[in-house]
């Protein structure tokens, strides 16, 4: 037999046919090697949460084999629990706009085995419960024949929950021959009970109101109030007499077009005329958010109309309100200096308050045990609230019950003065994390209008409590004058230093840097981050620098030590 050339076509076909076949089989190998392992580490990214419902089962990613008959798109993965049942998870969108994941399981036998969320932002007590025991417990006691139950005052979370569900049912029957209506519907849910005016709750709301006109006869209120996605704005008019709502125009619709808008029609809005704080409006079907803003807004036009505390916004009422250090007291612009300090053991503090409305400033003078921790007395030395009505919170024996009371302790509000009560919870709050220099965790800050956006200047900011003081450090450069400054931060005993670069031509910040910081270790330090730093950066006195969220006493003396330097530089 002839030799094949080496060179020839014929020969380098055949090597080349056989190197193919050789590399075939070892892919083939390698491949039935690492495609298991290759699953396992897939499904090890949510092991735990399929766990959650199958404890201990082994699963299998099935979701390329079964998720083709899925013709909704909620469906992100189906796992097969060997011997046991399937899990799906899916993806749904309620309030909030970032959607939301979760999973559901069944029984071999069409059982619901298990229903949890893996993330989700829903709003607390509306959309999130459709997440929490209770209609979880109802989800669970199903099974893959029936329709899933909406859930009221989160229909729009239930409503997703309940797609994403039926999208899993329908690939799971079909995989198990189980026949069922999937056009079939639960009973409508129960509407919840709406309470007056008067009671209900619109902490959730955020609903402000400014009064534009009174006339003695009618008052006109410009008032705000976080609907389903986005703020509303309506005026309303006030019959200050009669106590009751004249008209409402809607200024401003931030919620979903086509939903929300329900509530804002003239035949809706004429619904309120006449009604009082007394009254129950319901809800418009379909826009229970907005109308909750609308109700809202009326509320509080109401309220300031004719005197009358509310009596639904405040968890103090129940007895159950949180403790003094973690309650969140951005709304009464609280503020307190120490007053004498004579006795170490006895600080003194006057302080000062916004009560009902965010418009009246109530003032007293705590008395601390710094030692202990607690408060030793209260005396109101101004009440600007309504006589009558918030001055049963300034009753001796209401003020004998702060007596001994810490930040770890819950006063309750005193019935019918809820804004009073709550000024005064704040003044005894920023006397005791004063005095013992824990800072505050209920989001409060030093002041409201630092964490929306929207607070002063420097130049025109009061930083007296912060006993800001600079010296010039170096002025080499006549354009570049550095400062030392120092500033009292948290607690008003220990300041925080840093050296402040300045451009005096153009009368701005260059940079900062913190060079000693005394506040707490872990909070107040992140306000000395060098991104947080960074944002002084060409600031002048005529910029408004926010603080740092949860470290606003730290950021009030960087604020301080920033504004003096400016104010040196050009010679202030």
């Amino acid at each position: 037999m002839k030799n094949l050339d080496h060179n020839s076509a014929l020969y380098k076909a055949c090597l080349l046919g056989i190197l193919c076949a050789v590399c075939g089989l070892l892919l083939s190998v390698v491949n039935s090697i690492t495609a298991p392992i290759i699953a396992e580490n897939q499904i090890a990214t949510i092991k735990a949460s399929l766990e959650e419902i199958y404890p201990g089962a082994t699963f299998n990613d099935v979701t390329t084999e079964l998720a083709a008959d899925d013709e909704t798109g909620l469906i992100d993965g189906i796992y097969e629990a060997e011997g046991k049942g399937y899990v799906f998870t899916l993806h749904g969108m309620g309030y909030n706009s970032n959607g939301f994941t979760f999973m559901v399981g069944f029984d071999n036998d069409g059982k619901i085995s298990g229903y949890k969320a893996l993330e989700q932002q829903e709003t607390s007590g509306i959309g999130a419960r459709a997440f929490e025991d209770e209609y979880t417990g109802t989800i669970t006691s199903l099974t893959s024949s029936d329709p899933i139950p909406l859930l009221s005052g989160a229909t729009l979370t239930s409503t997703a929950v309940s797609k994403g569900i039926d999208a899993a049912k329908a690939v799971f029957n079909n995989l198990k021959g189980i026949s069922y209506d999937p056009n079939a519907s639960a009973p409508e849910p129960e509407k919840e009970a709406q309470k007056p005016l008067l009671s209900e709750d619109f902490s959730a709301t955020k609903v402000t109101c400014e009064e534009i006109s009174n006339d003695g006869a009618t008052a006109v209120y410009h008032c705000t109030a976080v609907g389903f996605e986005g703020t509303n704005e309506a005026d309303i008019t006030v019959d200050i007499a009669a106590g009751t709502i004249k008209n409402i125009a809607v200024t401003a619709f931030n919620d979903t077009p086509g939903v929300g808008d329900g509530a804002t029609t003239d035949a809706e809005l004429a619904r309120y005329a006449g009604k009082g704080l007394n009254d129950v409006i319901d809800s418009t079907t379909g826009a229970s958010m907005t109308s909750r803003s609308l109700r809202a807004m009326a509320a509080y036009a109401l309220s300031a109309a004719t005197g009358t505390e509310l009596g639904g916004d405040s968890s103090a009422n129940t007895g159950n309100g949180p403790t003094l250090g973690s309650e969140d007291y951005a709304e009464n612009s609280v503020a307190c200096r120490v007053y004498s300090n004579v006795d170490p053991k006895a600080f003194v503090y006057k302080c000062s308050a916004m009560g009902y409305g965010g418009v009246t400033l109530n003032e007293a003078t705590i008395t601390v045990d710094s030692e202990k921790g607690t408060i030793t007395s209260i005396e109101v030395t101004a009440f600007n609230d309504t006589p009558g009505v918030g001055d049963t919170a300034t009753a001796e024996a209401e003020l004998a019950r702060y007596a001994g009371a810490s930040l770890d302790s819950a006063v309750d509000a005193t019935a019918g003065a809820t804004f009073t009560s709550k000024s005064l919870r704040a003044m005894a709050a920023y006397a005791l994390s004063k005095a013992t220099g824990t800072e505050l965790g209920g989001g409060s800050g030093s002041s409201a209008s630092a964490d929306t956006g929207s607070g002063p200047a420097l130049g025109s900011e009061d930083f007296s409590a912060n006993s800001a003081a600079c010296r010039v450090f170096s002025n080499v450069d006549p354009k570049a004058f550095v400062y030392k400054c120092s500033a009292m931060g948290y607690g008003g005993v220990t300041p925080n230093e840093a050296t402040v670069t300045i451009d005096s031509e153009k009368g701005t910040i260059t940079s900062i840097e913190v060079t000693a910081f005394n506040d707490t270790p872990g909070v107040g330090d992140t306000a000395a981050a060098e991104a947080e730093l960074a944002r002084y950066a060409g600031a002048s006195l005529d910029s408004a620098i926010d603080a740092t969220a949860g470290a606003t006493f730290t950021s009030a003396s960087i604020r301080a030590m920033a504004a003096a330097a400016l104010n040196m530089a050009a010679g202030k």
